[in-house]
């Protein structure tokens, strides 16, 4: 179970994936902010095969508009 923090803070290193759009969830850096002792869930998310598709998706939407 998470634990809050009592003084919420940010690592440098964390910034770079959603600077670069990498990673586009600022919810999850919000949550390391004010959270700790949490336990990340295993997962099968191929983010590889994600990026790909999520790309195609973005260009395509561009020169829709």
């Amino acid at each position: 179970m998470p634990q809050q923090r009592e003084h919420p803070y940010i690592w440098a290193t964390w910034l770079p994936r959603l600077l670069t759009g990498e990673n586009s969830c600022e919810w999850a850096i919000w949550f390391k902010a004010h959270h700790q002792n949490w336990a990340k869930p295993l997962s099968d998310f191929n983010q590889a095969e994600w990026l790909v598709r999520h790309t195609k998706l973005l260009k395509q939407q561009r020169r829709e508009w």
